[in-house]
């Protein structure tokens, strides 16, 4: 009996550890988190978080009009997290940090977008996609951009984004 429970327990234990192990965590956030944990992480580095919309809240200073990371919420469980990178502090040492954590990216895709602004044209991106378990980590990257003429139309930008499979992320996991 005792051999018995044992090994139930042990099983148990594996389980609940699997299952943890697929959680993401960045920057001291981890999926699976309610609300009040966002705000609780966000309040010990002194800033706040607030509700942008429904089921999506923002962290930063309100005051200094500043966002450093969104934070999607279903049924009062994190299950994306998204921030910008600085282009030329983050995105070197963030691609070389995820390459050696998880590897080669299981996909690399460029999109086309039109660029409405002056002088017509598109704004192409790259984005970086890697799978872990129920995880899915991007990194995408937007050039600069430039008219005809040599004049700037955008600045370089880069994010990163974390995303949980759960029933409120299958669409996204659906896309490539």
């Amino acid at each position: 009996m005792r051999q018995k429970l044992s090994a139930a327990v042990l099983f148990a234990l594996t389980a609940v550890l699997s299952l943890a192990a697929r959680a993401f965590t960045a920057d001291g956030f981890t999926s699976g988190m309610s609300p009040s944990d966002l705000a609780s992480v966000a309040a010990s580095r002194s800033l706040e978080a607030w509700e942008h919309s429904d089921g999506i809240f923002a962290v930063g200073k309100r005051s200094e009009s500043r966002v450093d990371g969104t934070f999607t919420f279903c049924d009062s469980k994190l299950f994306a997290y998204n921030r910008v990178l600085d282009f030329d502090v983050e995105y070197f040492q963030t691609v070389q940090r995820f390459l050696a954590e998880f590897g080669q990216p299981n996909r690399l895709t460029t999109e086309e977008q039109p660029w409405p602004g002056p002088g017509g044209g598109y704004v192409r991106s790259v984005q970086l996609l890697w799978t872990r378990g129920d995880d899915r980590v991007t990194l995408s990257v937007i050039p600069e951009g430039r008219d005809g003429r040599g004049a700037l139309r955008h600045n370089r930008s880069a994010t990163v984004s974390y995303l949980s499979r759960t029933r409120c992320s299958a669409k996204q996991f659906a896309k490539p």
